[in-house]
């Protein structure tokens, strides 16, 4: 008895040092899929028809989905993670050459830095500074798409999302280097029988700290450095698409070890030694299944796309020092994490052609189940401890109310698209899960109409895109659905 509790004890132990416990992770709200996509862009068709419809906004950088008879094509605007810097410049380009076909899109704002040091001059001797620090914000995501008649279209995508700091008080301080450079390479745009592939590589390199200590002993003058390594993973990402609407890819992402390597101060008697690894996740993967069609009758489009999603992943928590025999810290009896989700999605969507000039979108997304599980496994000697946590979400509408879109083409070409949620919203909602639909006029604040007026339209909002097609054989609006395959 003595002897399974201090084995549960040294379990509790270990695993606290890792996660604590086996526990569920919702996996496909990460990186599983399109890890290496840049372009967070989404047209106002198809974010409020729940990806069912589309334009050129989402076509003209996917590898199987640009027209290579384009013409020339320009946008800006599509970006709904809120998340996001608002300062984001957003826009893309495309156009038809002899050689073939090149689109391009940026997103960001360069870069943001500022800094401050205290330094003191002391008998006209130049002392060490003080004080110093600086930080700079980096965001730009590129991404640039080249089609060829014979070999299919190629896509670059580089991120550079990071932040650098700087801390140094009297030579002892740390520095935050994250390159958050992200580097992805697409391979696409060919047709075998019917049949439409594309294949994905990529890698995230790790984000490395800096961290500088200086010695007690101030007559040597010295310090010591330290370099953490962690948050890097390369993956690869492939699927196809068919004539007939059926999609599927498969992703994999595998990632780096933690590491720290450099010296470490100790005071008095110099430095000690540090090339230390740990586990973190070991790899993640996914597969998504799913169909896509639209039907047109007369004025009004109707169009499906259900989805069905799996992720797994596994690692194995683990610790080792090779250069401080001394400290040697080492889990022989190392964790073992594994975790899994399915879920099944089913998204509709509407188009109405108001006029020849606007057309109004829809849709609705339903997730028909979502289970989610974790466990944990380790082996001590003869003895083996298992843990099993897991969680069922059944039947519900992805959101709460629907969501309006709103295309006006005032000249050829040029399409001009809002999502007009927050602004219906004003008038009437509809909350599909209680079956309710509600007029929202009640103010109590307004005590005339004019008050009634500036309240009605005190913070509304827009998302807004704005696309021009200058010419080419290429319609500019799609009614084809779009997989998001990529």
């Amino acid at each position: 008895m003595k002897k399974v509790v201090l084995f549960v004890m040294v379990t509790i132990f270990i695993t606290s040092m890792a996660w604590g416990q086996a526990e569920t992770r919702d996996l496909l709200d990460g990186n599983v899929f399109d890890a290496f996509n840049v372009v967070p862009t989404e047209s106002v068709e198809s974010y409020t028809s729940f990806g069912v419809f589309g334009s050129m906004i989402d076509d003209f950088i996917h590898v199987n989905y640009f027209d290579p008879q384009v013409g020339t094509f320009a946008f800006m605007g599509g970006i709904h993670d809120n998340s996001l810097n608002q300062s984001w410049i957003n826009f893309g380009f495309a156009k038809t050459f002899g050689f073939g076909y090149l689109g391009v899109y940026y997103g960001g704002h360069l870069v943001n830095a500022e800094g401050y040091r205290e330094k003191l001059d002391a008998d006209n001797k130049d002392l060490n500074s003080l004080y110093e620090e600086s930080e700079a914000t980096w965001r730009n995501s590129i991404a640039v798409l080249f089609g060829t008649r014979n070999i299919g279209a190629f896509r670059l995508d580089l991120q550079i999302d990071s932040v650098t700091d700087y801390d140094n008080d009297n030579g002892s301080g740390e520095t935050n280097i994250n390159p958050g450079l992200l580097f992805g390479i697409t391979w696409g745009g060919v047709d075998f029988f019917g049949l439409n592939p594309y294949i994905t590589l990529g890698v995230q390199l790790p984000t490395a700290r800096i961290i500088n200590a200086a010695d007690d002993d101030t007559s040597r003058n010295k310090s010591y450095t330290r370099t953490d390594y962690s948050g890097g993973f390369f993956g690869i990402q492939t699927g196809v698409d068919l004539d007939s609407g059926i999609w599927g890819d498969l992703s994999l992402i595998f990632n780096f070890d933690n590491s720290s390597i450099g010296e470490v101060a100790a005071p008095g008697t110099g430095s000690t030694k540090v090339n230390r690894t740990w586990g973190g996740d070991g790899f993640l993967g996914g597969i998504r299944v799913g169909y896509a069609n639209t039907w047109d009758a007369g004025r009004l489009s109707f169009g499906i796309g259900p989805e069905l999603r799996m992720a797994f992943g596994a690692s194995t928590y683990y610790l080792t020092d090779k250069e401080n025999s001394d400290n040697n810290i080492e889990l022989k009896d190392s964790p073992t994490y594994t975790n899994f989700q399915l879920q099944a999605v089913f998204n509709t969507g509407l188009k109405f052609q108001v006029t020849e000039k606007f057309n109004l979108y829809t849709g609705l997304g339903l997730q028909f189940f979502d289970f989610q599980s974790g466990s944990m496994d380790l082996t001590s000697g003869k003895d083996k401890y298992h843990e099993t946590e897991w969680l069922f979400d059944g039947i519900e509408w992805i959101s709460g109310q629907l969501q309006f879109g709103l295309t006006f083409t005032p000249i050829e070409g040029l399409i001009i698209g809002a999502d007009i949620s927050s602004f219906l919203g004003r008038f009437f909602t509809v909350n599909p899960a209680t079956m309710r639909a509600s007029t929202v006029f009640a103010n109590s604040n307004a005590n005339n109409t004019g008050d009634w007026a500036t309240s009605f339209f005190r913070n509304l909002s827009f998302g807004l895109t704005v696309s021009y097609q200058f010419s080419g054989s290429g319609s500019g609006s799609s009614s084809s659905s779009d997989s998001d395959s990529e």
